[in-house]
């Protein structure tokens, strides 16, 4: 057997192991990431209705604050479309 051959088997061997545990770290990474992101924005929000509250502010009034700060999007973000394609959601 020539060298090239035994490379290639070796290769054709581990390579699947390698890519399937590769995007198995990225998609942790992904979610990672995505609720740091969400539990801050949470964080900030609860921060902010707080703080209107001990203000005296009533409920509409917080609420129309809140919006100004934290508008509410119709297009849903690239990680939650992502989320959804693969778990079916």
């Amino acid at each position: 057997m020539n060298w090239k051959w035994i490379v290639a088997i070796i290769a054709a061997l581990v390579l699947p192991w390698v890519l399937r545990n590769l995007w198995r770290l990225i998609l942790a990474t992904w979610i990672a990431l995505i609720s740091t992101h969400a539990q801050k924005q949470g964080e900030l929000l609860s921060n902010k209705i707080n703080r209107l509250n001990a203000q005296g502010l009533k409920h509409d009034e917080i609420l129309a604050e809140v919006r100004k700060k934290f508008p509410l999007s119709r297009r849903q973000p690239w990680y939650v479309r992502l989320w959804a394609r693969f778990y079916g959601a």
